[in-house]
């Protein structure tokens, strides 16, 4: 048996209309997640309890992730014989036939199935076009995933992955995201599926762009920070043994193993937060690794620029360009190999 989940805070007729529609094709559950709406939303839920489905109520709002795993535990223990859910939207973002049809392909291949919109559509806002394709890149260098429509919520996930879900990071809109950055680590197959890309006017959303944004990328935005507050005490450090008649491979090395120990405590405890991992020693033995590597490719770059080229441009101007060119390797290299997040 096969359930549609859907997360739900401060309906609107669309979620009647949506329900509606999904009566029509006999699916076997249709499951309705109250993520605390205020009391006077409470028609919109009764209607859905009416029309035959059947609604989990939480006391407050705690964030689509929270929405989606609360779901899901109430259909493990409620609903025990239900062998795979589809996720789907309340704002009639999903429509009933694709979220149909993702269920038939979610019983016939047994993995997760993500429906995935044309974000390049002309009618696509350009805020959600210029957030996908970073999403896209990011999914890519971070888990050598590509995904065309990383932001989309109509998934199918089968029960054996259930307890994947439940584990998965985020109480927020960074849930779906963290979702997908873990399925390469956990082995979670999965395939994709065209789905109708719907965009109106009225929708509503939830998504604070900022700080849901900043959350979402939250390891990406603080080591850009420290990279570039690193970068900063580097540079200064450069400068100031450059001019004090350092040669500037020499200043370098120098500048760069006195921002690396502040880089590497500040990557650990803040960046991707691992202050209470007990794999210190590990950590540090990767991260000197990976700190000496990009230490004398860097040194070795800039003495080569300095000597070879002779431009007349400030040779700290050089070494920013270098240090900004190796920036995204150096963050999948801490995400994916010094702090490297356990399996779930």
């Amino acid at each position: 048996m096969y359930g549609v989940l859907i997360p739900s805070l401060n309906p609107d007729d669309k979620l009647i209309k949506l329900v509606m529609e999904l009566k029509k094709y006999k699916i076997d559950y249709i499951f309705i997640e109250n993520d605390g709406s205020p009391q006077k939303y409470d028609k919109y839920f009764n209607k859905c309890e009416q029309l035959g489905c059947i609604v989990f109520n939480q006391d407050k709002n705690y964030g689509k992730g929270r929405a989606l795993k609360n779901g899901i535990e109430n259909i493990i223990k409620k609903y025990p014989k239900v062998t795979g859910i589809v996720t789907a939207d309340s704002d009639g973002q999903h429509t009933p036939h694709d979220i149909y049809n993702v269920l038939c392909l979610l019983k016939k291949e047994n993995k997760v199935i993500i429906g995935t919109r044309n974000i390049r559509a002309k009618h696509v806002p350009i805020p959600s076009k210029i957030g996908n394709t970073f999403s896209t890149f990011y999914l890519k260098i971070t888990t050598g995933i590509y995904l065309e429509d990383t932001q989309t919520g109509l998934r199918g996930i089968p029960k054996k992955y259930f307890d994947y879900a439940l584990n998965v990071e985020g109480e927020r809109f960074e849930y779906e995201m963290a979702f997908l950055e873990g399925m390469k680590e956990n082995n979670i197959l999965f395939t994709t599926t065209s789905i109708d890309t719907v965009y109106d006017d009225d929708r509503k959303t939830h998504f604070k762009f900022i700080k849901d944004s900043f959350i979402i990328y939250k390891s990406f935005f603080k080591n850009l920070i420290i990279a570039i507050t690193s970068s900063i005490i580097d540079i200064v450090l450069f400068s100031i043994f450059n001019v004090n008649n350092f040669n500037a491979f020499t200043s370098s090395i120098s500048a760069r193993i006195i921002s690396g120990i502040y880089n590497f405590t500040l990557n650990k405890v803040w960046a991707f937060e691992k202050k209470d991992s007990n794999k210190l020693f590990s950590e540090s033995i990767k991260y000197l690794i990976l700190f000496i590597v990009q230490m004398f490719i860097t040194s070795t770059l800039v003495f080569i620029v300095d000597n070879a080229f002779k431009f007349k441009i400030s040779i700290v101007i050089v070494k920013i360009i270098i240090d900004m060119i190796i920036f995204f390797v150096n963050f999948v290299l801490l995400k994916n190999w010094v702090f490297k997040a356990k399996k779930m």
